[in-house]
């Protein structure tokens, strides 16, 4: 706002925007999110945890935990285990990534 001091914009409780700060918004999550939000939701749905779905998969729990969270960037491999595992076919997962 025009003639209010970095002081008043911190004290009002909406500090100003810093070029720094621009950069680090994104319109929509990295694919990796969206992948792992739809995992998440599809298992959360099918009330299995995660140690359950990681053993029907055939991978490591903490595995799926870095995939739920979106800091894995998994292979075809893995991608096709999880879609089985959750009951459903690439193409509906996928989906539900492209919705998220």
């Amino acid at each position: 706002m025009p003639g209010r001091s970095l002081v008043d914009e911190v004290m009002s409780g909406t500090p100003p925007v810093t070029v720094s700060a621009i950069g680090k918004w994104r319109a929509r999550p990295d694919v990796r999110e969206r992948f792992g939000t739809a995992v998440k939701f599809r298992r959360e749905e099918l009330g299995l945890t995660q140690e359950d779905l990681a053993l029907k998969a055939g991978i490591h729990r903490t595995y799926l935990s870095d995939v739920e969270r979106g800091t894995r960037n998994l292979s075809l491999v893995n991608i096709e285990r999880l879609a089985a595992a959750l009951a459903g076919r690439l193409p509906k997962l996928f989906a539900a990534v492209e919705q998220g």
